[in-house]
């Protein structure tokens, strides 16, 4: 078994820095990293039978996943999957798949669990396909509100920020809630956040203190936006594409403070730069 789960791994880092076992393998985890494709060399274990790429990033399988002929379970939960970019003939080609877990993908509609069942099932009669078909009302409910919009006041606006699996973790170590992963309401943000919020509520209120701040002298305004523009800002259009406003940053600390680790590393090398 290789468990590369939640290391902030991307494809770069099977070129660089990642020597993968040469022993056979049965299983390998990749969910919750940062990969846009599989890595080439993941298609060398022929003996896999399981294989987690579950929170990442990818649209699509490449042709190779028929190599994995032995694969039982192949588990995308929660990337950017699109029917045009998943190889249907190669998968139907794996007879012993069992489960193809691909939930929570916003891309996959109707159409695509539709051509995946036209073509695969007829080859693989014990195969079950998991996909979460959204209805036109929940998409529209899912278009919530930008950061710039929000009420800064009020706490899911500011739990809004923190990812699906982020939350989940805050209700386990703050309230001691656990989900089962096999269930529907662990990957569900909605239900998530809901229960988070009603464990809040029965913690009781938050304290809410007020301070008055100090007016900036004009001179140190001037000054610290002259270092503003100094800085070599990444070359986007905005720091987060997603989030629709302007004139603002992020600070964070790199890694989130771990040292050594790879995400600290990765993140440190950027600001070298």
């Amino acid at each position: 078994e290789l468990n590369l789960c939640n290391n902030n791994l991307s494809e770069e880092d099977f070129h660089s820095g990642i020597k993968c076992p040469s022993m056979p393998l049965q299983s390998i985890d990749l969910s919750r990293n940062s990969f846009k494709f599989i890595p080439p060399q993941i298609f060398s274990y022929i003996t896999l039978t399981s294989l987690d790429v579950s929170r990442n990033r990818l649209q699509g399988f490449p042709p190779e996943i028929k190599l994995l002929v032995n694969l039982e379970k192949l588990i995308a939960i929660s990337n950017h999957l699109r029917l045009r970019q998943l190889p249907i003939n190669e998968l139907a080609s794996l007879r012993n798949l069992k489960l193809l877990d691909l939930r929570y993908n916003r891309k996959l509609k109707q159409a695509a669990l539709d051509s995946l069942n036209e073509v695969i099932i007829p080859n693989n009669l014990q195969l079950e396909i998991q996909c979460t078909i959204s209805s036109q009302e929940e998409d529209s409910a899912a278009k919530k509100l930008s950061a710039c919009d929000r009420d800064a006041t009020l706490l899911q606006s500011q739990l809004e920020p923190l990812s699906t699996p982020q939350l989940a973790k805050r209700l386990e170590r703050t309230f001691g809630v656990l989900f089962d992963k096999e269930t529907e309401q662990a990957y569900n943000r909605d239900y998530v956040m809901a229960t988070l919020l009603e464990c809040y509520k029965k913690h009781g209120p938050r304290e809410i203190r007020k301070e008055k701040g100090i007016p900036v002298s004009k001179h140190r305004l001037d000054a610290l936006m002259q270092e503003l523009n100094a800085v070599n800002w990444p070359h986007t259009t905005r720091e987060r594409p997603k989030i629709k406003a302007e004139h603002y940053m992020i600070i964070q600390k790199p890694g989130s403070g771990v040292e050594d680790s790879v995400r600290t590393k990765k993140e440190t090398a950027k600001l070298i730069k």
